[in-house]
This record gives structure tokens, C-alpha cells and sequence, in this order.
């Protein structure tokens, strides 16, 4: 098999790819139609759009949507809805959270309150491991260029210093910083 030259795609990745996007499309077909309550449906498929995760883990044949990793998700939705992830985020606000047309002190209100709090606490979540992932990311990659470079040696010497039970598998080459 040749090598691939620069820029190119393999073309396993490539149908990868199409097949996330295609997913995509379709999850976002489905919810234009929530959106304008043209078309009602089960309560199932209204459970997928409550978190990111729920939205990347949603599996079904017969509407042609596929699991996808969170991070595609994120990345299609931004390239293909409009107004990209943070516009679909407010939409998808919208359509989980239910008018409730009840007394503030009445149980359907805290019922519907801590199921508002819960979804709120399912976005920090899911931001917290995505920045987390990034930073750990961003660390490794500074220990493989800490010893070629000398500010980055000093960079991860004077991070370590300040958190030492974070990154104590960063050394470099077994050397203590």
C-alpha cells in the first residue's frame, strides 16, 4: 500500500468520517422537527438530546444515526448546524426542558428544578473532562519537547514544582525535575 502524501486521508478514515457526518445530518434533521413540533416524537428519542453524551451514545439503525465519540459530535454539529455548537446547545435547551406550569414551591416545580440542575451539572461535567483531556494533552506534549528545548525543560520543571502528584509520569528521559 503507498504511503499517503501530505494532506491525505486514508480512505478508511475518510468513510469514518462520512459516516459521522452523515449521523450528524441525521441527528440534526430530527431535531428541526422537535424544534418546530412538526412531528412528535417517543419519549426515548427526546431522552437522547438531554446530554452530549446521551446525543453521542444514541444508537439506531432504523432513524440512521450511529455512535460517534463526543468530540465528533462536537466538531460536525459545529461545522453543520447553523449557528454551530453553541446556538444548538440554546435549541437543545429549549426542547429538554418542558414548560412547567406550576406553583415555584409545588413538587412537579422542584422535580422539574433538580432535573434543570442535574442537565446543568451533566454540561460541567462533560466540559471539565474535555478541558481535562486537552490539558493533559498539552502536558505531554511539552514533556517530548522539554528535551530539545530549554524553556519548555524549565516550563514542565516549574509546573511540576507546583503540582507534583499531578504529572509525576512526566519526566524527562527518567530524570528527576
Amino acid at each position: 500500500m503507498p504511503r499517503l502524501t501530505k494532506g491525505e486521508i486514508a480512505r478508511g478514515i475518510a468513510a469514518k468520517n462520512a459516516k459521522g457526518i452523515e449521523s450528524t445530518l441525521r441527528i440534526i434533521e430530527i431535531f428541526s422537527h422537535l424544534l418546530h413540533k412538526s412531528q412528535s416524537y417517543s419519549p426515548q428519542i427526546l431522552e437522547n438530546f438531554k446530554t452530549q453524551v446521551a446525543l453521542a451514545n444514541w444508537s439506531s439503525i432504523e432513524l440512521g444515526v450511529r455512535p460517534q465519540s463526543i468530540n465528533t459530535l462536537r466538531k460536525n454539529i459545529e461545522m453543520l448546524y447553523e449557528g454551530g455548537l453553541t446556538q444548538f446547545e440554546q435549541d437543545r435547551k429549549n426542547i429538554s426542558a418542558p414548560v412547567v406550569a406550576s406553583s415555584k414551591g409545588s413538587k412537579a416545580a422542584l422535580v422539574e428544578e433538580v432535573k434543570d440542575l442535574e442537565r446543568r451539572k451533566q454540561r460541567l461535567v462533560d466540559s471539565v473532562i474535555h478541558m481535562s483531556m486537552q490539558y493533559a494533552d498539552l502536558l505531554e506534549r511539552v514533556a517530548t519537547l522539554a528535551p530539545q528545548n530549554k524553556l519548555a525543560a524549565d516550563l514542565l520543571r516549574k509546573h511540576r514544582r507546583a503540582y507534583p502528584e499531578k504529572i509525576s509520569h512526566l519526566d524527562l528521559n527518567g530524570s528527576q525535575l
